[in-house]
């Protein structure tokens, strides 16, 4: 008897290590097919930092201009444009061309720049203007004096141009000629086109915009 209670002993001992070690390596297959909670909080915050990013980027405000649009157009005044914007963008936002407006005497392929004056002749004013501008080198032609490189080029002088004259170069509304002749007169005249940038207001996006169309004697 005492036999058979030691025998049923061991027996219901094994019973129990097996069932415990069953249960250990379900719970070790069971942990090793989770992803540790650790990666996805980092997966996440990772994919927060790129779509704040994102985001960031998309609301970035772009450079602005203002330029004052006055002359044949529909609304008059000032009016801000993105950087890189040309005439006919400044005559759309001052509501288009007015009915008697000349649309081919100011070039509207032309970039515009900051605190320019874009002024848009009436088909009267533009007649009148070439006019001018057919009796001033009919004139020429009559007295016989002889055409500068400058003139016969088709460039304008910065160190003699007016005001009005300079204002036809792009990116040099009324602002930037007066300071022009303004630097004109205080340093005398410029030895090379590139002392043009020594103005204030004209850097090397206006330069490369009108080197061109200068020249200096």
């Amino acid at each position: 008897m005492q036999l058979q209670f030691i025998f049923l002993l061991k027996t219901r001992s094994r019973i129990v290590i097996s069932a415990a070690l069953a249960a250990a390596l379900i719970l070790c297959c069971g942990c090793a097919g989770k992803e540790a909670p650790v990666f996805k909080e980092a997966d996440s915050r990772a994919g927060t930092s790129a779509t704040a990013e994102a985001a960031e980027k998309e609301e970035s405000p772009s450079a602005v201009i203002g330029v004052f649009v006055c002359g044949a157009v529909v609304r008059e005044g000032v009016y801000e444009l993105p950087e890189g914007a040309r005439v006919i963008d400044a005559v759309n936002a001052a509501g288009g061309y007015r009915d008697d407006a000349d649309r081919t005497y100011v070039n509207q392929a032309a970039y515009v720049s900051d605190t320019e004056r874009i002024e848009i002749p009436t088909t009267e004013e533009a007649a009148l203007l070439r006019e001018a501008d057919r009796e001033e080198r009919g004139a020429d032609g009559r007295t016989g004096r002889a055409k500068s490189p400058a003139e016969s080029s088709g460039l304008i002088n910065i160190n003699t141009a007016g005001a009005e004259e300079l204002m036809t170069l792009p990116g040099i509304g009324e602002s930037k000629a007066s300071e022009i002749i303004r630097y004109r007169e205080s340093h005398g005249p410029f030895g090379a086109i590139e002392e043009i940038m020594n103005v204030s207001g004209i850097g090397n996006s206006v330069f490369e915009k009108l080197k061109d169309c200068i020249s200096v004697e």
